[in-house]
């Protein structure tokens, strides 16, 4: 399981979740030819969106 790391004191800029909370995000470093490399991926949970 890769963990997730809280960006904290994002709240004070006002970038949090819908419900409130601080983003986080997923590290999973890369390995071999792509050590160097970076994959985002960004989720949004649709059943939080307002109707």
């Amino acid at each position: 399981m890769v963990p997730f790391i809280l960006i904290i004191g994002a709240d004070a800029k006002g970038a949090v979740c819908l419900d409130g909370t601080l983003p986080c995000y997923h590290l999973h470093p890369g390995f071999g030819s792509g050590a160097n490399s970076w994959l985002i991926q960004l989720e949004v949970r649709v059943s939080q969106l307002p109707n």
